[in-house]
């Protein structure tokens, strides 16, 4: 069990206390921090996190997503494809993945664009 987080805080329950996730949910959640989160800015675990961040909605785009996003998950969950669409203020990337045989998707956000001259 992990307890859940919302908008990095620690999600409480109708009584205050922290509210703890299960199976798919956890997995889930663990996935999301690996894929959003910068690899080598955790403190304790410079391999945690993804160059998902990194990328700019390009050609090829979509398979350097997939790419990096095997990466950083490892082993938790198959990735089965990835879009990326670049936005007027970020670039959004969302992830295809199967948690045991059950597909998903999860929306991580990009840099910004950079500008150009």
């Amino acid at each position: 069990m992990d307890v859940a987080l919302v908008q990095g805080d620690i999600a409480r329950d109708e009584r205050g206390l922290p509210y703890l996730l299960q199976g798919d949910q956890e997995l889930l959640q663990r996935a999301y921090i690996r894929l959003q989160g910068h690899r080598g800015q955790f403190v304790y675990d410079r391999e945690l996190g993804s160059d998902l961040y990194l990328i700019s909605a390009e050609n090829g785009a979509d398979q350097q997503a997939i790419i990096l996003a095997r990466q950083a998950l490892g082993g938790l969950a198959q990735v089965t494809g990835a879009q990326v669409v670049q936005g007027a203020q970020n670039t959004e990337i969302t992830v295809q993945l199967q948690i045991e045989g059950r597909p998903y998707q999860l929306q991580i956000v990009g840099a910004a664009p950079q500008e150009e001259g």
